[in-house]
């Protein structure tokens, strides 16, 4: 009689203590889908105010070429100011464009770090355990056939 009434009891704590714990999840899991409501609409907010950001940036660019022409036009007639003003911004252009190419062509390939990243690790581990250079301490034959590293090209 007693080991049933002690299962019993055993049996309704564990119950309470699942029901408590769907609990606690429930509230934690709608604790987070507020908090990402609320960072979404900040993030929403953000990005709203860079494009705002960058609107009014692009208009201030042409405001200062033309502040620059109506600058120039000073000592130039306007057609030259123009034409100088011109020719630096497109310098300016070519420049900037030549290094976001230079730098373009300095990034790694996905194929080419992986490699280097693989060999980096193999000589890592090469370095770490010399054994595993020259076959010792595998199973199989002593000359190492049965290597289970790729083959490097």
């Amino acid at each position: 009689m007693v080991p049933r009434r002690l299962l019993a009891g055993w049996s309704s704590s564990l119950q309470a203590l699942g029901g408590a714990f769907s609990e606690l999840v429930r509230a934690e899991l709608a604790a987070f889908g507020d908090d990402l409501t609320r960072s979404g609409r900040r993030l929403g907010g953000a990005l709203l105010l860079l494009v705002a950001a960058l609107f009014v940036l692009f208009w201030a660019v042409g405001l200062t070429v033309y502040v620059a022409v109506e600058v120039a036009h000073q000592w130039l007639p306007r057609w030259a100011a123009a034409a100088v003003v011109l020719g630096v911004v497109t310098l300016l252009m070519a420049l900037l464009a030549a290094i976001g190419w230079y730098r373009l062509k300095r990034l790694e390939g996905p194929s080419a770090m992986a490699r280097r990243r693989w060999s980096s690790h193999r000589d890592w581990w090469l370095d770490q355990f010399p054994a595993a250079e020259n076959g010792a301490g595998r199973r199989g034959d002593e000359t190492g056939s049965g290597s289970v590293e790729p083959d490097e090209e």
